[in-house]
């Protein structure tokens, strides 16, 4: 599998969020990992690594590959992918999205 495309979002939830609402946001975070167009997803809390150039100030990132940029515009409009925001953006103050096409040979 050779990624074309990485999506990487991050997700500052609001403060009143409930745990069961996290949980729900968790769930549904998951579930996108389902869409057929995502080659590889991991999802997941900060590590918490104590270093000046890590921001561990955000709750929940994302990080998909897809195998081409045409792939990932699909994705963004996948009635799931939908489905999401619709359900969640309510639960969040900021997401921040990057972007970038892979190069090398890994």
């Amino acid at each position: 599998m050779k990624a074309g495309f990485v999506h990487i979002v991050y997700f500052w939830l609001k403060t009143d969020v409930t745990a069961e609402e996290k949980e729900d946001f968790r769930i549904g975070v998951h579930k996108l990992m389902e869409i057929d167009l995502v080659q590889l997803s991991l999802v997941g809390p900060p590590a918490m690594t104590p270093r000046t150039v890590v921001d561990n100030s955000y709750d929940y990132a994302i990080m998909s590959t897809f195998a081409s940029k045409a792939d990932h515009d699909a994705y963004q409009e996948h009635p799931d992918h939908q489905i999401f925001i619709d359900n969640h953006k309510d639960k969040w103050d900021r997401v921040q999205v990057y972007d970038h096409l892979p190069q090398g040979t890994n």
